[in-house]
């Protein structure tokens, strides 16, 4: 049987989310998403509030995925990078704290980090 969870955590510090070296976004307000499947755990997610970013710079795609822990999960185009940005509107239970923040592409030149 396979073991599939996640846990969420809200660091004290102060995250920013950068895009070919500029600062797009900061919060003190995220949330860090560590998921964890058969012992094994995937490098953790930084989720900002949605109201940290510019959305006039977001487009709602029709690309979607689901996740069998998080849910079903909406995408967004951010300047002219296609469906770099995602989101969970209703997401599952035992996450639900993700819903109303965004998680960044990080192969798609974004990078977030601490800024304290």
């Amino acid at each position: 049987m396979s073991e599939h969870y996640a846990r969420l955590e809200k660091p004290n510090d102060t995250y920013g989310v950068y895009l070919n070296g500029e600062k797009i976004a900061e919060s003190a307000s995220v949330i860090v998403l560590s998921e964890f499947k058969d012992g094994n755990a995937f490098k953790p997610v930084i989720y900002f509030p949605m109201d940290c970013l510019d959305s006039s710079l977001l487009i709602k795609t029709e690309h979607t995925s689901f996740c069998p822990i998080k849910g079903a999960a909406s995408y967004y185009s951010y300047s002219d990078i296609e469906n770099a940005i995602w989101s969970y509107e209703d997401p599952m239970q035992g996450v639900e704290g993700i819903k109303g923040y965004f998680g960044f592409d990080l192969r798609k030149g974004f990078e977030t980090k601490s800024v304290n």
